[in-house]
């Protein structure tokens, strides 16, 4: 594994009341060996409180399934000797800082502990938390509503989640013709599914 630093020691360095204040004890921290050396650059560095960061990290950690994932020492010692585990931690982070509303970073640590749980390879879990991102939360809780099916071709929230990756243009014609409509994309499979798992 190459040096930890990069993106993800500037953003903690730059936030590290917040970040210590909610993650130093948290058993993600301890899995992910990247945030351990950044917690410790930030700490040196200081930093002035944010607490929309903190707050958002508080929301993705506390997340139920999540919590219980990371219970298991398997699953953590699983995250520490993966050979991405800092483009991981990189990722999260990333991510996290970037959402503006406290609800994503609860959709995120959901589709964590689904890739910690092997329901999801790492490509589509970067994907996922890419969707997430970009996706307005409205248009996800639509999504989550109507059970990942696009049930209403003309709402504004179909084509942007099209935008997205989760829905798809298809005709329901023969030789390509008839109407345009919408349909799920695996991509979308994948997020209902981690959505609507219960342990």
């Amino acid at each position: 594994m190459k040096k930890a630093g990069g993106e993800l020691a500037k953003v903690l360095a730059q936030h590290a009341e917040a970040v210590i204040d909610i993650v130093v004890d948290s058993p993600l921290v301890k899995a992910i060996p990247v945030v351990n050396y950044a917690v410790a650059l930030a700490k040196e560095l200081g930093a002035v409180r944010d607490r929309l960061l903190m707050s958002k990290l508080e929301k993705f950690l506390q997340e139920p399934r999540l919590q219980r994932t990371l219970e298991s020492e398997a699953m953590r010692n699983k995250l520490i000797e993966d050979e991405y585990a800092e483009e991981i931690g990189e990722r999260l982070l990333l991510v996290i800082e970037k959402f503006s509303d406290l609800q994503k970073p609860v959709l995120l640590g959901r589709i964590f502990a689904a890739y910690l749980n092997d329901e999801l390879t790492r490509t589509a879990f970067f994907m996922l938390a890419h969707a997430i991102d970009v996706a307005y939360l409205g248009d996800l809780e639509y999504f989550i509503q109507v059970e990942g099916e696009p049930v209403h071709d003309d709402m504004l929230a179909v084509p942007r989640l099209a935008n997205a990756g989760l829905f798809e243009l298809y005709a329901d014609g023969s030789m390509g013709g008839g109407d345009l409509k919408y349909q799920t994309t695996p991509l979308g499979n994948s997020l209902y599914a981690c959505l609507r798992q219960v342990d």
